[in-house]
């Protein structure tokens, strides 16, 4: 409550924590005092993150950034769910190693109401394409030449030797990993050194 002792009102006040109400009266030096006036509560939210890169392309996986205001927490999904104060913590940077996500951040702070949930565009993560090895050259006969994968992760390597495009069988459905897997590639994932060895017959 307002009173004689409280401080005198001399320009805008600046409100700073969530819920605040201001309450207020006039004196007059010929008149009593005013009844108090109480203003409805005010909702002061944290600054939404913000995301850099907002979206896009990346081989493999893709680290972006995810910037707050000094003394702000970030939290996210990339489930499609909503973020709370209880989901993953992302200020930052951080790693995307899954394919066609939007990233959904709060910022959080003490005192204050959560940020509106601020969505990334889209990001859309490429495997690596295969090394060869050897990578061309002339040979006597026939070569043996090895496809090595330089990600991590399940894969397979596709290829032709007739100068055709390989392309992938449309019935095969990719895995998507779950939002608790935390990103991380399966245990039994084959080794980032495997070798895809076929030999070519020079003419």
């Amino acid at each position: 409550q307002a009173s004689t002792s409280s401080a005198v009102y001399s320009g805008p006040i600046e409100i700073t924590k969530n819920g605040a109400v201001v309450h207020a009266m006039s004196t007059h030096a010929k008149l009593d005092d005013s009844p108090v006036a109480a203003s409805e509560p005010f909702e002061v939210q944290t600054t939404p993150p913000v995301f850099s890169p907002e979206g896009g392309i990346g081989v493999g996986s893709l680290k972006i950034t995810i910037s707050t205001q000094e003394g702000d927490h970030a939290f996210c999904t990339m489930d499609g769910s909503k973020p709370t104060a209880s989901s993953t913590r992302c200020d930052g940077t951080m790693e995307i190693k899954r394919n066609d996500i939007f990233v959904r951040a709060i910022a959080v702070r003490d005192g204050l109401a959560d940020s509106p949930v601020a969505v990334s565009e889209l990001f859309t993560l490429h495997a690596h394409p295969p090394h060869c090895d050897p990578n061309g050259g002339s040979y006597e006969h026939m070569v043996q030449v090895s496809l090595q994968y330089p990600g991590e992760g399940f894969y397979q390597i596709l290829y032709s030797k007739d100068g055709s495009i390989p392309w992938p069988d449309p019935s095969v459905v990719k895995e998507t990993p779950s939002e608790d897997s935390g990103q991380e590639d399966e245990p039994n994932a084959p080794p980032r050194s495997e070798e895809h060895t076929s030999e070519l017959q020079s003419p």
